[in-house]
C-alpha cells in the first residue's frame, strides 16, 4: 500500500470534521449579543406645539432615529495590565490621533473615520462598530478607523458584514468571519482564520489574491501566502487572550459580549486537534505491521475552558522602584533594563512608557528579546519620567512583572 493511499483516508476525515464545524458555527454564533447601536442624534429643529401645518401638507411621521455612519466605531473597553478594566475617564493607556493631535482615549469614546487609535504597552483595547464587528487590539498595536488600515501589532476581528484589516503591504478582507492579523517589522504579516474565509491580497499588487479557509494560517509579504494548518499552540494562545479579555469586559449593554467568538474559537481548535488525531489514527490502522508499539503523537484537543497560565511573571530587577517617581539616573548613554529569567519562556516583551514635559505618557517601542536585559536609548523615547514592566511569552503569554519607575537626567548631573 502506497504512502499516498495511506494518507487519503486521513485527509478525508479531517475534511469531514471541517465541514461539520462549518455547519455548526452559524447556530453557535447566533447566540452572540445584538450589535451596538449608536445613540440617536437630536433633531435639528422642533416645531412649536401651537404651530399649525399648512393646509397643503400632511403631518410628518415621527423622525427615525439618526444613526452614526457605519465607519464610526466605539472604544468599548480598555484592559490594563491583563488584570482590570480602566475606569471612566482614566487616561494614559490608549491614545487617539485626530486631525494631527494626539490625545488620551477613554472607554465609551466614539471614534471617527480617519482617527488613528494606538494602545500603550500595558493596555488591550476593545472596539465595536455599529454593524456588530468587534476588534480586539493587543498592547503596542494601532490602526486607522474606517475598516482598519495601517495596522501595526496584533488584532483579532469578529466580522459582521464586510470588513478588512490592512497593514503596509497586506490586506485581509472578509465577510462574516473571525481572524487574527499580526504584523512584524519589515512588513511581513501573519493571518490566522478561525471561521469562514479570508481573502489575502497584496496592497502593492505583488501577488494575486489568496483565500484562506477556517483552521488555516499563512505568512504574507514579500511572497504570496502559502496556507498551512493552524497550530494548536496558536489557536490556544488566541483563545486564551480573547477569553481572558471577555472575562474582564464591561457587562452586557455597556460592553462587548463574545459568546459567539469563544464558540468559534473552541470549535476550530477542536477541529484542528481532532483532524490531526484522526489522521494519526488512520495511518496506524492501515499500517501493515502486526504490532505497533511506538507511542502516540502528543496531539491533544485544546481544552474548552481557559487554559491555566503556565508562565510565572518575571521579576523586574532594575532600574527603578515600585513607587513613583523612582531614582534619578544618568541616561545619556541609554538605560539597560534587567529582569530575572522565567522557566519555559520563549522570549520577553518589555512594556515601557515615558512622560515628556507637557505631554501624556507615550509608549517606548522595545523589540521582543530572548535575553533577560535590553538597552533603551533617548532616541527610542526615554524622557524625564519613565515606567516599565516585562512579561514572558511561551505557549501562552504570562502576566506582567511589577512596574518600576525611574527618572532620567540627560545633562550628566546626578
Amino acid at each position: 500500500m502506497t504512502s499516498a493511499s495511506l494518507a487519503a483516508p486521513a485527509w478525508r476525515r479531517a475534511t469531514a470534521w471541517a465541514v461539520v464545524a462549518a455547519m455548526l458555527l452559524p447556530s453557535l454564533l447566533a447566540c452572540a449579543t445584538t450589535p451596538y447601536t449608536p445613540s440617536a442624534a437630536p433633531a435639528s429643529t422642533t416645531a412649536p406645539a401651537s404651530a399649525t401645518p399648512p393646509a397643503s401638507t400632511t403631518p410628518l411621521a415621527p423622525t427615525a432615529p439618526a444613526r452614526l455612519p457605519a465607519d464610526v466605531a466605539r472604544l468599548d473597553g480598555i484592559v490594563v495590565d491583563d488584570t482590570r478594566l480602566a475606569s471612566a475617564r482614566e487616561g494614559g493607556w490608549v491614545f487617539v490621533v485626530r486631525n494631527g493631535v494626539r490625545q488620551d482615549a477613554y472607554a465609551g469614546m466614539s471614534l471617527r473615520a480617519g482617527d488613528r487609535i494606538e494602545t500603550g504597552p500595558r493596555a488591550d483595547a476593545v472596539l465595536r462598530y455599529p454593524s456588530g464587528t468587534e476588534v480586539l487590539m493587543r498592547p503596542l498595536s494601532g490602526g486607522r478607523i474606517g475598516s482598519l488600515t495601517d495596522v501595526i501589532g496584533e488584532v483579532f476581528v469578529k466580522v459582521r458584514g464586510l470588513f478588512s484589516v490592512d497593514t503596509t503591504f497586506v490586506r485581509a478582507g472578509a465577510r462574516g468571519t473571525s481572524y487574527l492579523v499580526r504584523s512584524f517589522p519589515g512588513g511581513a504579516t501573519s493571518i490566522v482564520v478561525f471561521e469562514g474565509a479570508v481573502e489575502v491580497d497584496s496592497t502593492t499588487g505583488a501577488w494575486a489574491p489568496v483565500t484562506l479557509g477556517a483552521g488555516t494560517m499563512a505568512l504574507a509579504h514579500p511572497r504570496a501566502p502559502q496556507p498551512v494548518p493552524a497550530s494548536t499552540e496558536e489557536l490556544a494562545r488566541t483563545r486564551n487572550w480573547v477569553e481572558h479579555v471577555a472575562s474582564l469586559e464591561p457587562p452586557p449593554g455597556g460592553g462587548v459580549s463574545r459568546t459567539g467568538i469563544l464558540a468559534a474559537l473552541g470549535i476550530v481548535a477542536a477541529v484542528v486537534a481532532l483532524g490531526a488525531a484522526s489522521a494519526d489514527k488512520d495511518a496506524k490502522r492501515d499500517d501493515d505491521r502486526p504490532h505497533d508499539t511506538s507511542p502516540p503523537r502528543e496531539t491533544q484537543p485544546v481544552p474548552a475552558t481557559l487554559p491555566p497560565r503556565l508562565l510565572d511573571p518575571p521579576r523586574a530587577i532594575d532600574p527603578g522602584t515600585a513607587q513613583a517617581p523612582g531614582p534619578q539616573l544618568d541616561c545619556r548613554r541609554g538605560v539597560t533594563l534587567r529582569w530575572a529569567a522565567v522557566a519555559g519562556a520563549r522570549d520577553y516583551v518589555v512594556a515601557m512608557e515615558a512622560h515628556p514635559a507637557q505631554r501624556p505618557w507615550t509608549a517606548v517601542r522595545v523589540a521582543p528579546t530572548a535575553a533577560t536585559q535590553v538597552k533603551v536609548s533617548f532616541e527610542q523615547g526615554l524622557a524625564y519620567a519613565n515606567r516599565w514592566s516585562v512579561r514572558a511569552r511561551g505557549a501562552s503569554d504570562g502576566p506582567p512583572s511589577q512596574t518600576l519607575h525611574f527618572l532620567c537626567d540627560f545633562s550628566g548631573v546626578r
